[in-house]
């Protein structure tokens, strides 16, 4: 009589099979792939002309460049955060409607990076 482990779907063949796939899930030293390009984020403060606090949300949008239409909001502080940009180069606006006062800068991003805007009354 013939046991078990010696035959093609046996213990024997189930532990030989597993033996064969844990070199391909050894750790090779092989790194995780970096961060895609879209993990990008222009982030900042708007502030008045003057330097203080705005004290209400304000819209920021990109109106020109390569992530044309992005837009947040500023949070009470007047801090902002545009997140999951590829690299490029845009225009940033901040834009008071209730004051009619905005700031635009250009910018390029390859890395975070940090734009802060002041209001300035429009003329």
């Amino acid at each position: 009589m013939k046991s078990a482990w010696y035959t093609p779907s046996g213990p024997l063949a189930v532990i030989a099979a597993a033996l064969l796939l844990v070199p391909a899930c050894r750790n090779d030293g092989a790194t995780a792939p970096a961060a895609p390009a879209s993990a990008l984020r222009i982030y900042g403060h708007v502030a008045e002309w003057a330097g203080r606090d705005v004290g209400y949300s304000v819209r920021v949008s990109i109106i020109m460049g390569s992530h044309l239409g992005q837009e947040t909001q500023t949070d009470g502080g007047g801090n902002y955060e545009l997140t999951g940009l590829p690299a490029g180069s845009d225009v940033i606006q901040a834009l008071d409607s209730f004051r009619d006062e905005r700031d635009a800068q250009s910018v390029t991003i390859t890395s975070d990076t940090r734009i802060d805007l002041l209001l300035q009354p429009s003329a």
